[in-house]
């Protein structure tokens, strides 16, 4: 099992995922796949979700197909009995996933590509807070539209109500370091997370930020498929 006080980032790109019969998913799972209209989302999502099992697997030892993953009452996937108190968070778009493991507590992670920020032009009052809105800068407004979405779906997944919870209740403030986070009506946890943006060479065109326990020093970044060693970066508070 992993050491307390370190998250580790798992960067998946998708040439580096398998297809076929033989990936390692439930009957569950594959009829989940088997939902997407296109064949290449599904292709996508059991690639990306077979690469999550064999992660955790890794970790727990066991094969990747019996890795216990069970949803809680709100959806959160977690694991199961003996193996809880491993937290995890899967995000993925187009081209990456990224898998963010800790024995902390629980964990958020939430990725988009940079250059769907313009996508949220306009749709500010869908999840944007009173505040935040106020604050939007004029020459980046787009990109920090995106910077708070990500920044809220990744507290949120930690915090385990995902969008449940309003997110236009919820005020990112961002500083140099982190990304502070408040609650207009109670949000169970918010007060022991932290949530910071992810910076790595192999996310330059995206937007990646993690929520984690605030007993998290460290973060070891691993990028799949590279031969580059894993990078550390240290977590201030």
């Amino acid at each position: 099992m992993m050491k307390p006080g370190t998250a580790i980032i798992h960067i998946v790109p998708a040439s580096s995922t398998t297809s076929g019969n033989d990936l390692p998913l439930t009957e569950v799972e594959r009829q989940r796949a088997a939902s997407f209209r296109f064949e290449e989302d599904a292709i996508r999502w059991s690639g990306f979700r077979a690469a999550l099992r064999q992660i955790l697997a890794s970790l727990i030892h066991v094969s990747p197909q019996d890795v216990p993953i069970i949803l809680t009452p709100l959806g959160k996937p977690v694991l199961g009995t003996p193996f809880a108190g491993l937290h995890f968070s899967l995000s993925h778009c187009e081209d990456l996933a990224l898998v963010a493991i800790c024995a902390d507590g629980a964990i958020g992670i939430d990725v988009e590509p940079a250059a769907r920020a313009a996508d949220l032009s306009g749709c500010e009052q869908t999840f944007c807070h009173p505040d935040e809105i106020a604050e939007l800068p004029s020459e980046s407004r787009c990109h920090r539209l995106m910077e708070i979405w990500t920044a809220k779906e990744a507290l949120l997944k930690a915090i385990g109500t995902g969008l449940t919870h309003p997110p236009d209740t919820v005020c990112m403030r961002f500083n140099e370091s982190l990304i502070l986070a408040e609650s207009d009506i109670p949000l169970t946890g918010i007060e022991s997370v932290r949530t910071l943006r992810l910076r790595h060479p192999a996310l330059a065109a995206h937007i990646a930020t993690l929520s984690m326990p605030d007993s998290i020093t460290r973060i070891d970044i691993v990028h799949t498929g590279s031969h580059d060693p894993p990078v550390s970066v240290k977590v201030h508070g």
